[in-house]
């Protein structure tokens, strides 16, 4: 018969063997069921900020970012971790991914640019986004949350720019992104209204064509008087009624069509299509960095002693005149006719603080820039939404500490690195090795 402490020993043996994968197939089931994350980085960098957090927890409903991304991994990883920072605090935000090289068509219908481009999707709004950072991220979710409440009013009624309209020198497809980005748009005939309604954040002049009115035209002073803001789109030559308004604001239109030499180095023949490649630094124009396109458009000018703040965002090169003759034919710079030489403002930001309150004004030499035609042209459909968001105050509502990541370099003298060396190459090995001397001398005694 055996002996029963050998038996005894075995049955442990066993019974520890036995525990011992049980715990571990345990271990294994409750990693896939359970997950822990921390984060142990200096400055909590791979977490969001408390605003980020917060503004997730106030958004009900799904939210789905639909990433433009080639199939290259490094791409795709580098999207998964940034999405995965909002997913951890909002679970119904979904990511799903489309190889662009597959389907062309919904590329070139959705506007995409760039390998990597995000659609973010929330109660049937969407944006576009070209960048990963949370502030970009989490500013848009806030647009797109509260945009709804937002109205933006057209002038209607002198054969202004149609935000509806599908001819080509309307604005149809410019209006739509802006009802994609949640905003309510309202074409406003100021003759029947005789005023402007009091909730619109935003009123858009977009080169009528025909004389407004004299009540029409008080109804636009009241409503900036009253502190309201303004996109004015202006390149017909004529002011149709709106003198008034230019001289509120301190700004006049040079006679004039701008053209520009330079023209032909974009492979632009027509001197009157102006090309802007260079921006003044302004919030409108910060995320730009290319080309936009203006076919026909008049310079502005500033009056001395205005009551609003006059900061350019477009401004047209050296070359570039306001040529007052025919485009045709040879044309060159002609002072003696009042001509002036560039650079000329293009576009205007003017702001003022009325009664606590910022008042926005953008003017733009050009309507065309932004109708049915030319909208797809470079970064105009870009610089427009700038627009938008800085004159809504719906661009940058959400600050978003910076935290910086701290310095990992390691400097060590020689006299670090030689304790760093016998500590790795003497001390610790010839610990082990005792360790385990001690250990096998103590198995043998027993």
């Amino acid at each position: 018969m055996g002996n029963p402490g050998h038996f005894k020993q075995r049955i442990l043996n066993l019974l520890f063997y036995v525990l011992l994968f049980a715990s571990a197939g345990l271990a294994a089931w409750a990693s896939c069921q359970i997950a822990f994350e921390f984060d142990w980085t200096a400055g909590r960098l791979n977490t969001l900020s408390q605003e980020s957090q917060e503004l997730l927890h106030q958004l009900e409903g799904p939210i789905k970012i639909v990433a433009y991304a080639s199939n290259a991994n490094e791409l795709r990883d580098k999207i998964r971790v940034a999405v995965d920072r909002f997913q951890r605090f909002k679970p119904d935000l979904n990511l799903n991914f489309v190889n662009p090289d597959e389907e062309p068509d919904t590329v070139r219908e959705l506007g995409i640019r760039v390998d990597g481009e995000l659609i973010l999707s929330y109660r049937g709004r969407s944006e576009n986004l070209q960048e990963l950072s949370e502030s970009v991220i989490t500013n848009a979710l806030f647009r797109l949350a509260h945009s709804d409440q937002r109205w933006i009013v057209f002038i209607s009624g002198h054969g202004e720019r149609s935000p509806s309209g599908a001819a080509n020198h309307d604005l149809g497809q410019f209006g739509q992104q802006l009802r994609n980005k949640g905003f309510r748009i309202l074409e406003l005939k100021t003759a029947e209204t005789g005023t402007i309604p009091d909730n619109a954040s935003l009123v858009v002049i977009a080169d009528p064509s025909r004389d407004l009115s004299p009540g029409e035209a008080d109804a636009i002073l009241q409503y900036m008087n009253n502190g309201g803001d303004l996109l004015w789109l202006q390149d017909s030559g004529r002011l149709n009624g709106l003198e008034g308004l230019g001289g509120l604001l301190g700004i006049h239109f040079l006679p004039g069509t701008i053209v520009d030499a330079g023209s032909r180095a974009y492979g632009i023949n027509n001197p009157a299509r102006i090309t802007v490649n260079g921006y003044p630094a302004h919030p409108i124009t910060r995320n730009i960095q290319s080309a936009s396109l203006f076919p026909k458009s008049e310079a502005i000018g500033s009056n001395p002693g205005g009551l609003f703040r006059h900061e350019p965002v477009l401004t047209t090169t050296a070359q570039s005149w306001s040529e007052r003759g025919p485009i045709k034919g040879h044309i060159q710079f002609n002072p003696d006719q009042g001509e002036k030489q560039g650079p000329l403002n293009l576009g205007l930001a003017l702001s003022r603080t009325l009664e606590g309150t910022d008042q926005r004004i953008v003017i733009v030499g050009d309507g065309d820039f932004l109708s049915n035609t030319y909208l797809g042209n470079g970064v105009n459909l870009d610089l427009g939404l700038n627009m938008i968001h800085w004159l809504t105050e719906t661009g940058n509502s959400i600050s978003i500490p910076v935290r910086f990541q701290p310095d990992h370099s390691l400097e060590l003298n020689p006299w670090q690195f030689a304790v760093q060396g016998l500590a790795f190459l003497i001390l610790i090995p010839f610990v082990l090795i005792f360790s385990g001397w001690m250990i096998n001398r103590a198995r043998k005694r027993r």
